[in-house]
């Protein structure tokens, strides 16, 4: 088995991980505060957007804008009125 073939099948569960640390930040963070921005490097719009998507279904939060900033783009999501960390999810 070639080295490329083994790192295309552990893709998917290094982003999975990946998410999963993402969205347990977003968590810690909204602790403190409403708002989380997140900042995207992804060049495609289309991507971001799925991204975006992805990340308001896995967090519970809800997308407030995607913004056009130098680095990238800026994701702003929401927790909620009555925030309650959903420990069974991630």
């Amino acid at each position: 088995m070639s080295p490329l073939y083994t790192l295309c099948m552990d893709l998917p569960s290094v982003i999975r991980g990946f998410f999963n640390k993402v969205i347990e930040n977003m968590h810690l963070h909204w602790k403190q505060r409403e708002l989380v921005k997140l900042i995207s490097k992804q060049k495609s719009l289309g991507f971001v957007k799925d991204t975006a998507r992805l990340l308001e279904y896995e967090s519970g939060g809800v997308l407030v804008a995607i913004e056009k900033v130098p680095k990238g783009f800026a994701l702003i999501y929401y927790r909620g009125n009555n925030y309650q960390r959903n420990s069974g999810k991630a």
